[in-house]
């Protein structure tokens, strides 16, 4: 078994991207209700009904705790 270097590693992962396409990413927007200041998260597809209005309403952010 031969060892890739890390070029070899970067083509074969640009590659087997090009044949999934484009990522599936969402974002939700969060807006801290101490600071007033708004976070735009990442997050993955199958987790948008944990981000619920009540979340939103009441969140605060790791500055402000």
């Amino acid at each position: 078994m031969t060892r890739k270097n890390s070029r070899q590693l970067r083509k074969e992962t640009k590659e087997r991207l090009k044949k999934v396409g484009r990522r599936n990413r969402q974002f939700v927007t969060l807006k801290c209700i101490k600071c007033k200041r708004e976070f735009k998260i990442r997050i993955n597809p199958g987790t948008v009904d944990l981000y619920t209005d009540k979340l939103k309403r009441n969140y605060i952010c790791l500055l402000c705790k």
